[in-house]
């Protein structure tokens, strides 16, 4: 009967009703599966929120296990994020109140679990300068050009409207209309293990949206379309059709994964004991035959790499962070960035730029008060 139903029965059950992706489920699984080793054989009747209070606090200081890398490296477990705790205690309200609305339970004993108060700390995304922008984009259009850098164009529509990683690699040809100047966000591509999934809807409706091209991009753009076109006939009968803006040399989809290591790269390029290290490499190389930098590329390689710091190590979500960060410096209204973002609300946007805008403050504020009057003498008269 429902009435014996364990939290780890219902789980199973409130997963497989979810009409979400299927990464979604999988988070889900996942955030749920670090309570259920507590509480997972309690009925969900007998679970008082004391013991989701229990658990939780038992979570906080748990560590996730040691993995061992493709190279054999042993990666060791990390302290649990108060972020990944504050979404399990989210699903299980989830859980429980779908569970009082199937009348297994009267009340939702996660109800009076309240989120545990945080202290809110700067913002754990780094948002590059316009000069740094600047530089990572030279540095990249340099390595393109030499054979370095596959996803230069990419670098520069993720920098310059903010898209996720997902959204990114999933863009197609017929969602960019190079003629009215629009980028259409219809699509994502995710990762299940080593399987790629191409979804034909975004994940939230404010996702799907169509973003104005600026001219600059366009023009890079254009600059790619007419080098993947090339590609395309160079490859010949090995091209797959996919309409990918960015693809293999042969057409196909391009992992997710491998614009996360792009970026890597292009940091590490602009070091220059980084090059110098390289260039030693390559000197060996070249010694048994094999093709690396042209020695005709190496003078201008090295002339943008030295004019320069290097930059900071950076991932996707930061350049989407970046482009946010300097949407509202140049003066874009909070609502026309977190419609670009394709954030599911405003006050989303509020909460992630909330330190710049509060620095924003103080150059916008206006004086109300007329200005002072000089002060005059006061004269006291004696009494008489």
């Amino acid at each position: 009967s429902t009435e014996q139903t364990t939290l780890a029965e219902y789980a199973e059950t409130w997963l497989a009703s979810r009409d979400t992706r299927e990464s979604t489920r999988v988070s889900y699984r996942h955030e749920l599966g670090l309570i259920l080793p507590e509480l997972g054989k309690k009925r969900l009747k007998d679970i008082e929120p004391t013991d989701i209070k229990r658990a939780l606090q038992k979570l906080s200081g748990t560590k996730t296990r040691d993995r061992i890398s493709k190279t054999g490296k042993v990666i060791k477990g990390k302290v649990l994020a108060s972020r990944t705790i504050a979404h399990t205690r989210a699903r299980l309200k989830s859980l429980f109140q779908e569970a009082v609305h199937d009348r297994i339970i009267y009340v939702s004993p996660a109800a009076a679990v309240k989120p545990s108060r945080q202290v809110r700390t700067e913002n754990p995304h780094i948002a590059l300068d316009f000069p740094e922008v600047a530089r990572m984009l030279e540095i990249a259009s340099a390595l393109h050009q030499s054979g370095h850098c596959r996803l230069w164009a990419a670098v520069s529509v993720a920098v310059s409207v903010g898209l996720r990683n997902s959204e990114l690699m999933a863009l197609r040809w017929k969602d960019v209309d190079l003629e009215n100047d629009v980028l259409r966000i219809r699509h994502t591509v995710t990762k299940q293990g080593k399987q790629l999934v191409y979804a034909e809807q975004t994940k939230t409706l404010e996702s799907r949206r169509d973003i104005p091209i600026p001219p600059n991009l366009k023009a890079v753009l254009q600059l790619h379309q007419k080098q993947q076109l090339e590609d395309k006939a160079t490859a010949e009968g090995a091209w797959i059709e996919t309409g990918a803006v960015f693809a293999t040399k042969t057409g196909t989809w391009i992992h997710p994964d491998n614009f996360r290591r792009t970026l890597r790269e292009l940091t590490s390029w602009s070091n220059w004991k980084y090059y110098s290290n390289h260039a030693e490499k390559d000197a060996k190389k070249i010694a048994r035959g094999h093709r690396v930098f042209r020695a005709s590329e190496r003078p201008s390689i090295e002339a943008v790499i030295q004019q320069g710091e290097p930059l900071p190590k950076i991932t996707p979500h930061d350049l989407r962070h970046t482009a946010g960060t300097l949407m509202l410096r140049r003066g874009m209204k909070v609502e026309a960035v977190s419609k670009i973002l394709g954030h599911s609300s405003i006050t989303m946007t509020y909460d992630v730029y909330r330190h710049l805008l509060e620095s924003e403050l103080k150059s916008v504020m206006v004086d109300l008060l007329p200005s002072p009057l000089a002060a005059k003498p006061v004269v006291y008269s004696p009494l008489n």
